[in-house]
C-alpha cells in the first residue's frame, strides 16, 4: 500500500506542475490576444489614411487602365498562415484544408494540378501538413511568437514578393480570423493584384472632401505606386495580426479545456490519495495492535 501512496503522490505532483504550465500558457495567450487587438485597431486607422490617399490619387487614374492592370495572368500564389506551435486545437488542420480546397479550385480552373500552385507558408505546422499532401511550398517563414515579431515578418514576406511586380502578381492570403468565444473562421483575402475600383469610394462613414486635396508636384503614377506598396504592407500586417490573434484564441480555448481536465484529474487523484493514505495508516495500526497482542501473556 505504501508504494501506491508514493505513486499517487508523484502523479499529483506531475498534474500540479502541468496545471501550472497550462495556466501560464492561458495567461500568455490572453495577453497576446489583447495586444493583437490593439495592433489590429491601430492598423485599421492606418489603412483608413491610405484609403483616403488612394481615393485622391485614383481621381487621375483611368478606370479602364485600372481594370487592365488588375487583370493579372498566371497561377496565383497562396500565402498560408499557420503556427509554429501546437496546443491550439484544429487551428492548423482547418487552415491547411482550406488552402488545399482553394488551391485545387485554382488548379482546376487553370487546367493544372494542385501541385502546380505555388504556396508561401508562414508556420512550420502548416508547412509540414502541406508537404504531406504534395503541396509546392516555395517559401517558408517562422510564425510570429509575439506581436513585436509581426513587423519584421511582414518585411520578410514583402521583400520575397518583389517590389518590381507589385501590380502584376496575384497573391491570395488564407488565414484564420478570430470570432467571439475563442472561435476562429478561415478567410481568403486577395492582396494582389491591386483592385483600383475598391478604393474609389471613400471609407464607410467618411464625409466627402469639401476641397479635393492636392497630390503634390510629383508624378501621380509614382505616388499611386507608393500608395499601393503601403496598401500591400498594411494588408499583410493586418492578416498576420489577425492570424496571430486567432492562434492565441484557439490556444486559449484549448488550454481552458486542458485546465478543466487537469483539475478533474487532481480531484480524483487527491481523493484516491486520501483513501490510500488512510488505508496505509489503518494497516500500520493493525500491525502494531497485532504485535502488542502477540507479546501479551496468555
Amino acid at each position: 500500500m505504501a508504494v501506491d501512496v508514493e505513486s499517487l503522490r508523484e502523479r499529483i505532483a506531475s498534474a500540479e506542475s502541468l496545471h501550472s504550465i497550462v495556466e501560464t500558457m492561458r495567461t500568455l495567450a490572453t495577453v497576446n490576444i489583447r495586444r493583437a487587438n490593439q495592433a489590429a485597431a491601430a492598423s485599421r486607422e492606418y489603412l483608413r489614411m491610405v484609403h483616403l490617399a488612394l481615393n485622391v490619387a485614383l481621381k487621375g487614374y483611368p478606370t479602364q487602365a485600372a481594370r487592365r492592370r488588375a487583370a493579372a495572368k498566371g497561377v496565383p500564389t497562396l500565402l498560408v498562415l499557420s503556427s509554429n506551435q501546437g496546443l491550439c486545437g484544429s487551428f492548423n488542420e482547418r487552415i491547411v484544408a482550406r488552402a488545399v480546397s482553394v488551391g485545387t479550385d485554382i488548379a482546376r480552373n487553370q487546367g493544372g494540378e494542385f501541385e502546380d500552385v505555388p504556396i508561401v507558408c508562414v508556420g512550420y505546422r502548416g508547412a509540414d501538413r502541406l508537404a504531406s499532401v504534395g503541396a509546392r511550398v516555395i517559401a517558408l517563414f517562422d510564425a510570429p511568437s509575439s506581436i513585436e515579431a509581426v513587423g519584421p515578418l511582414v518585411r520578410e514576406i514583402y521583400e520575397s514578393i518583389g517590389e518590381g511586380t507589385l501590380l502584376a502578381r496575384q497573391l491570395l492570403a488564407i488565414f484564420n480570423r478570430p470570432l467571439t468565444a475563442g472561435a476562429v473562421v478561415e478567410s481568403v483575402v486577395q492582396l494582389l493584384p491591386f483592385d483600383a475600383e475598391r478604393w474609389r469610394a471613400l471609407p464607410e462613414g467618411e464625409e466627402p472632401f469639401e476641397t479635393i486635396p492636392m497630390a503634390g508636384g510629383g508624378d501621380t503614377r509614382s505616388l499611386l505606386a507608393e500608395l499601393v506598396r503601403e496598401l500591400l504592407y498594411i494588408d499583410l500586417y493586418r492578416t498576420i495580426v489577425e492570424s496571430f490573434a486567432a492562434e492565441n484564441a484557439a490556444r486559449l480555448l484549448s488550454m481552458q479545456g486542458a485546465t478543466e481536465n487537469i483539475e478533474s484529474l487532481l480531484l480524483e487523484l487527491n481523493a484516491s490519495y486520501r483513501e490510500a493514505r488512510q488505508d496505509a495508516i489503518t494497516n500500520e495500526l493493525m500491525d502494531i495492535l497485532a504485535g502488542m497482542l502477540a507479546v501479551e501473556p496468555v
